[in-house]
């Protein structure tokens, strides 16, 4: 006759080796049953905010430093602006914003020849760099007050 004990669970084929499956509170895979597994770190028993802290990465290559040239080194700054930078696509019509940065006239020390530099905020990428020239014109642009405008064979 089949009579298991409370809390066992045995088929009757197998009665004699024993329960096959066990029931009660007590899981055997799962160590931790019943604590909170997602929950943030201040709210675990084991947080210490210090051990958090020391936290060290090693760099995994030792780069040397490096000295950088921007090309400006060989010329003065005649005239420095902050400005936006608009170039007139003929294609569509419209004025086209090149960037925002600062507009510098740069005046080489050897040759003498000026050249007018704008890289953009941020990013420092080149918007605008060629030399003047005599055949260049620096009119006001119609319309506005604050705003110039010339034509050049570079762009």
């Amino acid at each position: 006759c089949y009579n298991p004990k409370p809390g066992q669970v045995t088929p009757p084929s197998q009665s004699s080796k024993g329960p096959i499956f066990q029931t009660g509170n007590k899981s055997p895979g799962f160590a931790r049953a019943g604590e909170v597994m997602f929950a943030s770190p201040t709210q675990r028993e084991d947080y210490n905010p210090e051990a958090e802290a020391n936290v060290h990465f090693k760099p995994l290559v030792v780069l040397p430093e490096v000295a950088v040239k921007a090309g400006e080194e060989e010329e003065e700054a005649v005239f420095s602006h902050r400005a936006k930078l608009f170039r007139f696509n003929n294609k569509v019509k419209q004025w086209e914003e090149r960037g925002v940065g600062d507009m510098k006239l740069l005046r080489n020390k050897s040759t003498n020849k000026t050249r007018v530099i704008m890289r953009q905020d941020q990013v420092l990428k080149i918007c605008c760099n060629h030399t003047i020239t005599a055949e260049m014109n620096l009119m006001p642009n119609t319309g506005s007050d604050r705003s110039w405008m010339w034509y050049t064979h570079c762009d």
